[in-house]
């Protein structure tokens, strides 16, 4: 045999070898699958999966013709069996796009050990629109009654007014945005709660769905009140801390500036004022304004129970004021005084609105003569202020006054005057 002839049968013989060693591998494989599937069938299964929009700018809103695609998966029966439609998203990419229509493909992600069989549809005709942003007034719908000797008073709700962002046509259809609250067999405890704001257009139909609603939650509170009688009464605001150095707080305002209260008819005549829940001012440098809840009263319903309030916080500023008179005041009958001549250079502060608008005749320096008879003093300088306005230094402490008594003759002359006249009258 030649050595051609061995080289040829030497490498048939691999040949024969490789193809024997394949099969046998392609065999095992298929043995483990069929043995795998045996074990572990599949199986598969149809979701309905929301639609979802990605990377839509916000200036735009979708109109889009489907809510839902129809998935159909496959995997094996535990897979299946565990699978979930939230393991499953289906959506639309709109990233870039601008205003007009387009056809756009559905795509659908889902876990590695399952695969697609169908989804439908493939793609989606859209219309992407320009948004618009308009304010609506909000109202109150007050359905049921409340329990038996009970009377409602008027709603009110926070904030009044709710912001929808939509596409132009769709904001043209509002007729009223509102909330509805029922107070039905809702006693003294009144009705207070959260509820979501709704959309109506003119046929009455629900169009909430059309809009993004900012708040989407509003409060709303119902006060509930017996036949008791009421008065109006002020609100007072008690204020815990102080604004930051260099400020200070120079009014404070309230909306509404009185309150209803109702409950005991002597007991009413008795109160002056309803305070709210402490105000902390502390290191303010701002004005602030916030929304508290009135402090409760004890036997008497308040209406309404929240009030706001308003503080005005300005920069201290400063001014010195020049002052040569000193009045006496509370001087007995018949007294006269006499007061050292001092020039007064008098330093004041208060919030800058206050010190600008000062005017120097309501600074008045002053000393008190109360129960003080005939002979000379040294008495302490007073400074009367306009409010808001507080006295920083003033440069005499105190100043020499004479007090001059009544003369006695006069005093005796005056009584006999009287008693002549009284004669007279008798006569």
């Amino acid at each position: 045999m030649s050595d051609s002839n061995k080289s040829k049968k030497k490498k048939s013989k691999v040949a024969y070898l490789w193809a024997y060693r394949l099969a046998s591998v392609l065999a095992a494989v298929l043995i483990w699958v069929t043995a795998t599937i045996m074990q572990n069938p599949l199986d598969d299964k149809v979701f309905m999966i929301p639609l979802e929009q990605r990377s839509l700018s916000e200036s735009l809103i979708l109109e889009k013709n489907i809510s839902q695609v129809q998935v159909r998966v496959q995997g094996t029966v535990a897979v299946i069996n565990d699978l979930t439609p939230a393991d499953i998203a289906a959506y639309v990419d709109l990233d870039g796009l601008q205003a007009g229509q387009y056809e756009l493909e559905v795509i659908v992600e889902h876990p590695d050990n399952v695969q697609i069989l169908s989804r439908r549809p493939l793609s989606i005709d859209v219309e992407l629109k320009e948004t618009l942003t308009q304010t609506f007034s909000l109202t109150v719908e007050v359905v049921g009654e409340p329990a038996s000797g009970y009377n409602q008073m008027d709603a009110v709700i926070s904030p009044a007014e709710v912001k929808l962002t939509g596409a132009e046509d769709q904001l043209r259809r509002v007729f009223k945005t509102y909330v509805v609250a029922d107070i039905q067999d809702v006693g003294v405890e009144g009705y207070e709660k959260n509820l979501s704001v709704l959309a109506m257009d003119a046929a009455g139909n629900d169009i909430s769905a059309m809009f993004a609603i900012d708040p989407r939650v509003v409060k709303v509170v119902v006060p509930i009140v017996g036949d008791d009688p009421e008065r109006l009464v002020a609100i007072r605001v008690p204020i815990s801390g102080q604004p930051a150095l260099g400020y200070q707080l120079s009014l404070i305002s309230t909306i509404p500036s009185t309150v209803r209260v109702f409950g005991d008819l002597t007991r009413l005549q008795a109160l002056n004022y309803v305070d709210t829940e402490p105000v902390d001012i502390g290191d303010l440098k701002a004005d602030y304004s916030r929304t508290v809840r009135l402090a409760p009263a004890n036997g008497f319903t308040v209406y309404p129970r929240e009030v706001t309030v308003s503080l005005k916080i300005e920069p201290i500023n400063s001014a010195t004021v020049t002052k040569s008179i000193i009045l006496c005041q509370n001087l007995g009958e018949g007294y006269s005084a006499e007061v050292e001549q001092l020039t007064l250079s008098i330093m004041l502060y208060g919030p800058e609105t206050f010190i600008a608008a000062l005017d120097e005749a309501d600074i008045m320096p002053y000393v008190d003569c109360e129960d003080l008879k005939g002979g000379e003093y040294e008495l302490p300088i007073c400074v009367s202020l306009p409010a808001n306005i507080l006295l920083l230094s003033i440069s005499e402490d105190t100043v020499a006054v004479t007090i001059i008594a009544p003369d006695t003759e006069d005093i005796d002359e005056e009584i006999l005057s009287e008693e002549d006249g009284a004669e007279t009258v008798d006569d």
